[in-house]
């Protein structure tokens, strides 16, 4: 029991290992990975950082959807009995005809551009994922026979393919994801704290100490 203990918790902080490895995430070298990981995939960056640009495209025409619907119900959509004169406009409908027709060019366009993303991120996380498990593959071929012996041969199958496949997961939809919610979040912080500075204080107030708990516990 004690064997075990020591083999599956780290000594050094006593959080357990990574199942089936003798790595701890937690004393590990974040940047040294990130370094590593950035050499391996380099020749795929620019595909990354293009299909990252475009899902910032399409997240900030996202959010020019409310911004037209809200003028179009503001500012055109009441009724005739109040007697406004929209925007002082001769012919109010051929406005809403453009706002609407607005829209619609705005929802084609998000629809084509995250398509072309998607391939883009698709192709070259594959085309990764392929060549890391060839990398795993022949890195599995020079341990040490005590090295291989300790596991089976399904166990190494696994994290050659189970492994991998997680790290082209995140590079085809977490990554956009990211992008994409930190984007909407940054855009409604700013607009929120513009228009609403007292309630958008006691919004964020907690976050520190939240994200502090989180951390610790």
């Amino acid at each position: 029991t004690e064997m075990k203990e020591e083999h599956s918790h780290c000594p050094k902080c006593g959080k357990p290992f990574v199942a089936n490895t003798q790595f701890c995430i937690n004393c590990a070298d974040k940047g040294s990975i990130v370094k590593k990981f950035i050499v391996l995939g380099k020749r795929y960056i620019p595909s990354f950082l293009l299909a990252g640009l475009l899902v910032l495209v399409c997240t900030m025409a996202n959010l020019m959807i409310p911004v037209i619907n809200r003028i179009l119900v503001d500012d055109y959509l009441f009724p005739a009995s109040e007697g406004q004169a929209p925007w002082g406009d001769a012919n109010p409908y051929l406005a809403i005809v453009g706002l609407v027709l607005a829209m619609f060019a705005i929802y084609v366009l998000i629809r084509i551009v995250n398509i072309f993303a998607a391939r883009l991120r698709n192709k070259a996380g594959t085309s990764f994922m392929n060549e890391l498990r060839t990398k795993m593959y022949e890195k599995i071929q020079f341990l040490s026979m005590s090295s291989i012996s300790r596991r089976t041969t399904g166990d190494l199958i696994k994290r050659v393919t189970e492994d991998t496949s997680v790290i082209s997961d995140f590079l085809k939809a977490e990554t956009a994801q990211i992008i994409e919610v930190g984007v909407i979040f940054i855009c409604v912080s700013v607009y929120f704290i513009v228009t609403r500075p007292i309630l958008a204080l006691f919004v964020f107030l907690p976050v520190p100490i939240t994200m502090f708990a989180i951390s610790r516990f």
